[in-house]
């Protein structure tokens, strides 16, 4: 999807920015190889995953990015902060509060390091790895790569998930990294959206990732799940998005 943006419409990221966006959930498959099952016996929901495992995803995924390219480790990075910063805004319980500082200390850390790495400032107050719009060219760039990854994100989560999350998804604008760029999101089929103002530069974009289907039931043990899991043929599942 970030390839083929309306730099008219939304905007684009930086060619960094891009691979950051590939890479935001690189470490995801650490989960997918191995899938768990929640209380209730069904594999867990991506929303509901354990605050001890989307911690260790969300700093491999920031890890893996850096490993390729610094810029986009920050970014993969800032994208967990914000994260994190969304789920502690609902009551937890102690150890999902303890689990996640510990994430933010750590990241908050490493990008600092990163940051001096690629000379960018140390010096402005952050939130969440951001600084305020209009203190430095850098820093609007990467309110635009970050404001790109989450629309982008929430656009594939509103296409892949049965249920209704978002109505709509802010970009940044092209003439200014302070006001958002609104794009709407019409629920018209599974795996399929409407957006409107149209943000590609494609008449329509199909994506298809890899799944695996099983029949829904109750496991009585991670262990039977993962048989199940990895006995079952992968699938492809297609997403579509269509212009109002």
């Amino acid at each position: 999807m970030a390839d083929y943006l309306d730099k008219d419409v939304v905007g684009l990221p930086t060619s960094r920015g891009r691979l950051g966006i590939t890479m935001h959930d690189s470490g995801w498959p650490l989960h997918d190889d191995r899938p768990t099952l929640d209380e209730s016996g069904q594999p867990t929901h991506v929303f509901h995953t354990p605050a001890a495992i989307t911690a260790r995803l969300w700093a491999e995924s920031s890890r893996r990015a850096a490993a390729r390219d610094l810029y986009a480790g920050l970014l993969a990075s800032i994208h967990g902060l914000h994260l994190v910063a969304f789920a502690l805004q609902t009551p937890r319980d102690r150890q999902t509060v303890f689990e996640f500082n510990k994430f933010q200390h750590a990241q908050v850390e490493s990008q600092e390091s990163i940051r001096r790495q690629l000379s960018m400032r140390t010096d402005v107050a952050l939130q969440h790895g951001l600084a305020r719009p209009g203190i430095d060219p850098g820093e609007d760039a990467l309110i635009r790569d970050y404001r790109t990854l989450r629309a982008l994100d929430q656009i594939s989560l509103a296409a892949l998930c049965s249920e209704t999350l978002f109505d709509k998804v802010d970009f940044t604008s092209p003439t200014s990294a302070a006001q958002p760029a609104h794009v709407s999101i019409e629920r018209i089929a599974p795996f399929q959206l409407r957006l409107n103002p149209w943000p590609f530069t494609r008449a329509r974009i199909d994506i298809s990732v890899p799944a695996r289907q099983i029949a829904r039931q109750r496991f009585d043990s991670e262990l039977a799940f993962l048989d199940a899991y990895l006995s079952t043929p992968e699938r492809r599942v297609e997403f579509r998005l269509f212009p109002n």
